[in-house]
């Protein structure tokens, strides 16, 4: 269970992968292997796959309350086909 802390918008949110089903709560959940904090901008890098977790964690630009390992090994989980047929949201 990753969440995540978006801190100049405000956001909250935490992903959880049961059953593999990706579902989504608001909020930052205290369960959370790691917290993740960042600004949209660095968030919108990471999805873009032009900054890795790792790499924001050490040039400080992403903060991880918890293991900061977890939010890579979580994403590991997750096919890297985000346009698949075979995705549902809930």
């Amino acid at each position: 269970m990753v969440s995540y802390d978006i801190t100049d918008s405000g956001e909250q949110l935490t992903l959880e992968l049961r059953n593999s089903v990706l579902l989504t709560y608001g909020g930052v959940s205290d369960a959370a292997d790691v917290t993740l904090q960042m600004n949209r901008g660095v968030l919108n890098l990471v999805a873009s796959g032009d900054l890795t977790y790792e790499e924001g964690i050490s040039d400080g630009t992403v903060k991880a309350v918890g293991s900061a390992g977890a939010a890579t090994a979580f994403w590991e989980l997750i096919d890297n086909d985000a346009f698949s047929d075979r995705i549902a949201l809930r």
